[in-house]
């Protein structure tokens, strides 16, 4: 049988142990909850997207001015050009965004799954412990009463 300083260094490794899982596991949490967040914005901003290239491509087809400087016609239309090729990027990093967060998803779910196992366990093995070192401090509590009392026998009445 372990002695109780031990035993209570034992259950506080144990305590860290479990405090670091549980903080782990609501880090996954957290993230979870802001990537799901995150895929309910994505459809509203792929639509946002799409509705700037529209307009985009309105205004590349639409004519000049009449009377409009050929320099000013073509910077516009540079602009323009730019823009489109701005929002198609844009538009296909969004759904790349949606599609990387649907894959790892699921990784995810099974960490914080394996997580609230780890977190369990410990859980369960801090209890033992503190149960351990509580039944170890009655047993030397005991056993120093006991010394006490012989001792206190043994004594010489002076």
């Amino acid at each position: 049988p372990e002695d109780a300083e031990s035993l209570r260094a034992t259950h506080l490794e144990a305590e860290t142990a479990v405090a670091e899982t549980k903080k782990r596991l609501a880090a996954v949490t957290a993230e979870i909850e802001r990537r799901t967040a995150r895929l309910l914005e994505l459809p509203q901003s792929i639509a946002d997207v799409r509705g700037r290239l529209d307009s985009i491509a309105e205004s590349l087809v639409a004519p000049p001015a009449a009377g409009e400087p050929t320099e000013l016609v073509m910077a516009r239309r540079v602009r323009f050009e730019a823009a489109r090729r701005h929002r198609t990027a844009e538009l296909a990093m969004l759904e790349q965004e949606g599609r990387t967060y649907a894959a790892a998803e699921r990784v995810l779910s099974l960490e914080r799954e394996r997580l609230e196992r780890v977190s369990n366990e410990a859980s369960r093995r801090l209890a033992t412990l503190a149960r351990a070192v509580a039944e170890r401090e009655q047993r030397d509590a005991e056993s120093r009463a006991e010394e006490a009392r012989a001792a206190a026998v043994m004594a010489h009445p002076a």
